[in-house]
């Protein structure tokens, strides 16, 4: 299967974001993806994204493990949804 990049987005409070911060850098350390972290700023809510490029096929299961068990997990404002895309083969631009 062709590598993939993993977009996770949920919901969560400001002030948990230097924790998620801290997250991508544990996801690193312990998984080995380099992650990036995008916020999008709403009136009445915050989505954050974890975008994850160049991954292998485990690597959804093995991130969302590992968050499952994360202090900060039960405190987001939505589930942790996961998707995955691949390149479109011959892509150029």
């Amino acid at each position: 299967m062709a590598e993939a990049s993993l977009f996770i987005w949920y919901r969560a409070e400001r002030e948990l974001e230097p924790e998620l911060r801290r997250w991508l850098a544990e996801v690193r350390t312990r998984l080995g993806y380099r992650g990036l972290l995008y916020r999008r700023d709403e009136p009445d809510r915050t989505t954050y994204m974890e975008v994850y490029a160049g991954v292998d096929a485990a690597a959804a299961t093995r991130i969302e493990a590992l968050a499952a068990g994360q202090a900060w997990a039960p405190r987001l404002a939505s589930p942790r949804r996961c998707e995955a895309f691949t390149p479109i083969a011959g892509d150029g631009a």
